[in-house]
């Protein structure tokens, strides 16, 4: 990067840092040019700040954000796109003003930790809804939340690896007991 860099002026190189906020206060927009990502979370970050992102258009990136609505998407060896970007960003101030309110309205719909816990959760009901039976007397039984309060973590269980608990039994050597809980009568 500083071979690349070669001295020029208008280009400055830090080192790591955990405190990024003076970066975003003083940004216009965040410039992404990787070339391998999935989706990184500087991008939820600036759109915290309210700052367009000009980025490569690779893996999750093209799916967090819309190309000239919160910043601009290009290929990775599209040189002019990202030069365009960049300087309509930069020159366009009406332009650039909607892109930043846009990033933020992005981060408060889709990046908000509460929104995206309660998207999870959405989500984790619809492909592995809850295991709830109901008994041949009309009892209502949360089976599994049932066997896991007993159990009480003598191993680890990884429930999507079969219907039978005692398949689900990360340890091999627990899977007797757990076959003797779920006969014992009354548990």
């Amino acid at each position: 990067m500083k071979k690349a860099i070669d001295g020029d002026p208008r280009i400055e190189l830090y080192d790591v840092t955990d405190n990024v906020d003076p970066f975003y206060e003083n940004a216009n927009c965040l410039i992404i040019t990787s070339l391998n990502e999935v989706t990184p979370m500087v991008i939820s970050e600036s759109f915290s700040w309210g700052l367009p992102v000009l980025s490569t258009n690779i893996a999750g990136i093209k799916e967090m954000y819309m190309d000239g609505v919160e910043g601009f998407l290009f290929d990775p060896d599209d040189e002019l796109k990202a030069l365009d970007g960049m300087e309509k960003i930069y020159c366009d101030r009406i332009l650039k003003e909607k892109m930043c309110l846009a990033a933020r309205e992005r981060f408060e719909t889709f990046f908000d930790l509460d929104i995206m816990v309660q998207s999870y959760r959405e989500l984790i009901i619809e492909v592995a809804p809850p295991v709830i039976l109901l008994d041949m007397d009309g009892c209502l039984v949360n089976w599994d939340k049932g066997f896991r309060d007993i159990w009480n973590e003598c191993c680890p269980i990884d429930r999507s690896k079969s219907y039978y608990m005692e398949n689900c039994i990360q340890d091999a050597s627990y899977q007797t007991l757990a076959v003797d809980l779920y006969n014992t009568k009354g548990k």
